[in-house]
C-alpha cells in the first residue's frame, strides 16, 4: 500500500478537530474502524512512528499504546484495549499545518509522494520555513 498524504491529512486534521485539548479514544475511532478500515490502520500505523500523537499520560510508540488492540483471528479487525485521550503533537500540529497550506501539499504531492513520512515531514518544514522567510521578505521590504 502506498502513503497516501491527503488520507494522512485528513486523519491529522480530523484529531486536531475533535481535540479540546484532548479527544477520547473511543470517540475518535468511531470515524475510522467501521470503513475503510485498512487504510486507516496503515496510516494511523505511520501516523504513530513517527510521533506525530500522544496521549495526556504518554508517548503511543505502537498501536497498543494507542488503544487499539487487532484480532487474533483477523489482524484488520480491531478493538479499544482501553480508552486514551489522544492529541496531536507539535510535530503532528507543525506538519498538519504545512500540508493545510495549498503551495506545499501540491509540491509534496508532485514531487515527493513517493517518498517516505519521516522524510516529507523534513522536507515540508523546509518547504514551510521558505513560505514564512519570503512572507518576512515581502513584510519587511
Amino acid at each position: 500500500m502506498d502513503i497516501d498524504y491527503s488520507v494522512i491529512k485528513a486523519i491529522l486534521k480530523k484529531l486536531k478537530e475533535m481535540q479540546s485539548p484532548y479527544v477520547s479514544s473511543d470517540e475518535f475511532y468511531l470515524n475510522y474502524l467501521e470503513s475503510n478500515c485498512k487504510g486507516f490502520i496503515f496510516h494511523w500505523h505511520l501516523i504513530i512512528e513517527n510521533n506525530l500523537i500522544s496521549t495526556n499520560k504518554n508517548e503511543i510508540n505502537n498501536i497498543l499504546d494507542s488503544g487499539l488492540n487487532p484480532s487474533l483471528q483477523n489482524p484488520l479487525k480491531f478493538s479499544q484495549n482501553s480508552i486514551k485521550q489522544l492529541r496531536l503533537t507539535n510535530r503532528g500540529i507543525d506538519f498538519l499545518s504545512s500540508l493545510e497550506k495549498p503551495e506545499i501539499t501540491t509540491i509534496i504531492l508532485d514531487k515527493f509522494k513517493n517518498e517516505g513520512l519521516s522524510s516529507v515531514i523534513d522536507i515540508t518544514k523546509k518547504l514551510a520555513i521558505k513560505v514564512l522567510e519570503k512572507k518576512i521578505d515581502h513584510i519587511i521590504s
